[in-house]
């Protein structure tokens, strides 16, 4: 079957499409089948109704980035099984567990965004979800020009910049760059949502009253480290948001509307041939995001061009002492974390302890209570 190129992609194309984890029609028809064993269809009926009913659903293509390792785990057993119906069966029931995981990471998100955007939830409590994340940056080398497609400039090393993107739901899109002897890491992570948060304050949003979520890849390099954690904590003690909540699908599922956004730009900056210098880059940028049919819930746009990073490690280190991540890593390891003051947690230690009460079948002693 003739797979649509997705070269053609629209800003009103790609809000209607959904992209599914890599791989191919027969991986689906195997999952679907472990899902509905009753239900036994061909290959070609499976593809002809995907085709006819599903188009706007996508599978998106392996690329550069690692793949999740879990997901070929599996795909490869059920390569080498070859006929064995029962062990296929029995493969693609574990393969489909761990998919529905990585898709109950995805609605939570989801679900996140939609409050942001309409701005509360059902009982009023107010709500601004971030996604941030780094653009390849081999996009970005200066200069960009058709003459260095000259045979005489192949082994020229150009220098390259780095770009990071914060979209904040409903409210904002900020793209930041900065040239190659800045240092990109978790400073440089802390001082773009400071400024993303300060952005949205002198706007007239009082955070105080916001719940903030932060999306992002399951990496250290961008929100899952110390100094980010410790900035949410600090930010969440001193009441500047009212709670605060960090979340990562897992590592090798992190594609997400960022990434659309990121092709997005990619295209645009395929079409500018000649970018000389970063204030060449930042004015195409701007170009790019005054196109209002691009993340059209974002009313607010804004591109920065990172000159230094402040060292908010080390600042952080001083005062914030008990907050550090340390321990599980690789596929078990948490990707959800909470930031609440004690006191706010009062009313939801009752209803717990309630809970656990039916559950045990007793009240629990004051013994039990100080565990």
């Amino acid at each position: 079957m003739k797979k649509k190129d997705d070269s053609e992609w629209s800003p009103e194309a790609a809000n209607a499409l959904r992209m599914l984890p890599p791989g191919s029609y027969k991986d689906y028809l195997r999952l679907f089948h472990s899902e509905n064993p009753e239900c036994q269809v061909s290959f070609k009926l499976f593809t002809r109704v995907w085709e006819e009913s599903f188009s706007h659903l996508r599978i998106r293509q392996a690329g550069s980035q690692a793949m999740c390792t879990t997901c070929l785990k599996h795909k490869a057993i059920m390569k080498r099984l070859g006929s064995n119906q029962a062990a296929l069966m029995a493969q693609s029931k574990l393969w489909g567990a761990h998919m529905k995981k990585q898709f109950s990471d995805r609605e939570c998100y989801w679900n996140y965004r939609s409050l942001s955007r309409i701005g509360s939830d059902v009982d009023g409590q107010s709500t601004l979800t971030l996604i941030i994340d780094s653009m390849d940056h081999a996009k970005w080398s200066l200069p960009r020009t058709a003459v260095m497609a000259a045979k005489q400039f192949n082994n020229v090393v150009r220098p390259h910049m780095e770009c990071c993107a914060v979209i904040a739901h409903g409210h904002l899109v900020a793209v930041a760059f900065a040239e190659h002897h800045i240092i990109k890491g978790a400073d440089f992570t802390c001082e773009l949502l400071v400024h993303v948060l300060h952005k949205l304050t002198q706007s007239g949003i009082d955070l105080r009253d916001f719940e903030v979520n932060i999306q992002s890849d399951n990496c250290t390099k961008e929100t899952k480290n110390n100094s980010t954690l410790r900035l949410l904590a600090f930010l969440t003690s001193r009441r500047a948001i009212r709670r605060a909540r960090m979340h990562y699908c897992m590592s090798g599922h992190s594609h997400e509307d960022i990434d659309q956004y990121f092709s997005l730009l990619g295209a645009f900056l395929s079409t500018q041939t000649e970018l000389h210098n970063p204030q060449q880059f930042m004015d195409a940028l701007k170009v790019y995001m005054g196109n209002e049919s691009v993340r059209p819930n974002e009313r607010m746009r804004e591109v920065i061009k990172v000159e230094a990073v402040r060292d908010w490690k080390t600042w952080l280190m001083i005062g914030c002492r008990r907050n550090f991540l340390k321990g599980l890593g690789g596929p078990g390891a948490p990707h959800a974390f909470f930031f609440d003051r004690r006191e706010d947690l009062t009313g939801w230690l009752v209803t717990f302890r309630g809970a656990l009460n039916g559950l045990c079948g007793k009240q629990l002693s004051s013994c039990d209570k100080g565990r």
